[in-house]
């Protein structure tokens, strides 16, 4: 080899070795140089995953190679503006802070489709419906302007119907001899509230006639009628509120004047629970918990032994907070109780003998746990900070940034009311109605949650089912019922419709 070339030879052995091979390592180690700056900084991570998979990426305007799920290093520290998008379906897009020396994850994206399929279940008027646990079968209420209202329930798998009780004709088997029959005379005969029972073996519901107000009980059996319905006139006075079922008998529980009853099909009666005044109740398999009204405090009472035990004496509050009416207990499932106590300030409670109890909130219009009892979704509102939706942790996230326990997410805040706030069924994304139109909002993540409107009834306020089951939601619209699929947050989904 010529000298000249030996030479040029060394002085690119040189600069390999003493400009590229250290730029290569500190690449490898997770630093890049900053012109900006002048300096050496540590690079981060950015995780993306979405459903569906397959995404195309923009970060900053500047499309990547990489599809969802992608993890793209090297990635300087600063607030990049980022874009998933994908065919059929509304563009994602968020401002995310990439830290050095760390992962940020945005890996529960849902991208919504643009057209949601959305399907009518019947031509004729319906006044109101009620969805079964297992969520394969709808009990609803016909309304005919000469007959008056008609029970009835579709068997969603079967695609079939049954009449259950026709209220305006006199081929319902409650007319006649029975004392308790309704008065027929009258279409304005009106069937108000349903309550399904027992898994799906039975439907409680109201009939309003000129003379009174009666409460039914009808059996079923695989969706058809099976005997006739109990029939009954409370026993106190004043509304009747708070229905619940149970999974122990064909019978359900409600509040009047204060005072908790059981109306059960197989015995024909309706007993009193507790000898207190309540102001609140739940009941989790076998054990009924309950708010007492004076000396407030929170008991949890065995159903078949009457055996109680007291879970916490509740604070009063001072008399210059509103009375607002009733309060609501929530049970996690995991040792936790919720409740939203007269005044709307929302407590934490431990269901332990003895439990301690903490102050969460005030102002709180509803709350619901996950699944999994370890977040608390409320909703506030107050005239001075107008609406918002909230997420509790009970304890420490999983996902970063970390949301530690005891810690709050703001998921929401508008000054319209917001309307029906449940978990949707992964888990991380919400569901709401503001003004006529649905939305799904995200929480945890980097960054203020986004909300995406999915579902618009023009000039309706939305007031929706939805079963998580099988991501259904169901809605009356223009007094007809519609069922539209929200499975699109699944692994598989089916685009079709739209309203």
């Amino acid at each position: 080899m010529k000298p000249r070339h030996r030479k040029t030879l060394f002085l690119v052995s040189v600069f390999l070795f003493t400009i590229v091979a250290p730029v290569l390592i500190l690449s490898a180690s997770g630093y890049r140089y900053d012109f900006q700056e002048g300096t050496l900084v540590r690079t981060g991570t950015l995780v993306l995953k979405t459903q569906p998979a397959g995404a195309k990426i923009v970060i900053d305007q500047q499309e990547q190679k990489e599809t969802t799920p992608a993890k793209i290093g090297g990635l300087p520290p600063a607030h990049y503006r980022v874009r998933v998008e994908a065919d059929q379906f509304r563009p994602w897009s968020k401002e995310i802070e990439v830290r050095g020396n760390k992962i940020t994850l945005a890996d529960q994206i849902v991208l919504i489709p643009k057209q949601i399929p959305v399907s009518s279940l019947f031509p004729e008027e319906v006044r109101t419906f009620a969805v079964s646990q297992d969520g394969r079968k709808l009990s609803y209420v016909r309304r005919d302007a000469t007959k008056g209202d008609s029970l009835w329930l579709f068997d969603l798998d079967q695609n079939e119907t049954h009449l259950l009780f026709p209220l305006g004709e006199k081929s319902d088997p409650t007319a006649g001899e029975s004392a308790d029959s309704p008065n027929r005379e009258s279409s304005a005969n009106s069937i108000d509230r349903l309550l399904w029972l027992m898994d799906g073996q039975g439907i409680a519901f109201s009939v309003a006639t000129k003379e009174t107000k009666q409460y039914f009980i009808l059996p079923l059996e695989g969706g058809v009628r099976e005997g006739e319905p109990y029939a009954f006139v409370p026993p106190g006075k004043g509304e009747v509120d708070q229905w619940k079922w149970t999974r122990s008998g064909l019978s359900f529980f409600f509040l009047q004047g204060g005072l908790l009853y059981r109306a059960a099909y197989d015995i024909r009666s309706t007993t009193q629970v507790v000898p207190d005044q309540i102001q609140s109740y739940a009941i989790s398999g076998e054990t009924i918990y309950f708010t007492t009204a004076s000396s407030p405090a929170l008991f949890k009472q065995d159903l078949p032994t009457g055996k109680r035990i007291e879970i916490a004496l509740l604070p009063t509050e001072s008399d210059d907070i509103d009375n607002k009416g009733n309060e609501n207990l929530i049970l996690s499932g995991r040792g936790k109780i919720a409740l939203i106590d007269r005044h709307r300030q929302l407590w934490l409670i431990e269901d332990t003998a003895a439990g301690t109890y903490a102050p969460i909130a005030a102002h709180v219009q509803s709350a619901v746990f996950n699944e999994e009892g370890d977040r608390l979704l409320y909703q506030s509102y107050n005239a001075d900070v107008n609406a918002g939706l909230f997420v509790y942790y009970l304890k420490e996230g999983k996902t970063h940034p970390v949301r530690e326990a005891g810690s709050f997410e703001q998921v929401l805040q508008k000054k319209e009311p917001i309307l029906g706030p449940v978990w949707y069924s992964d888990r991380t994304h919400i569901l709401y109605a503001a003004n006529d139109t649905v939305y799904m909002a995200e929480t945890g993540g980097e960054g203020f949650p986004t909300a995406d409107p999915i579902l618009r009834l023009k000039g309706e306020a939305p007031k929706f089912v939805y079963h998580d089951s099988d991501d259904k939601l169901y809605f009356l619209f223009r007094n007809r019922l519609y069922q539209a699929d929200l499975s699109f947050g699944r692994t598989s989904s089916f685009l079709g419709g739209r309203l």
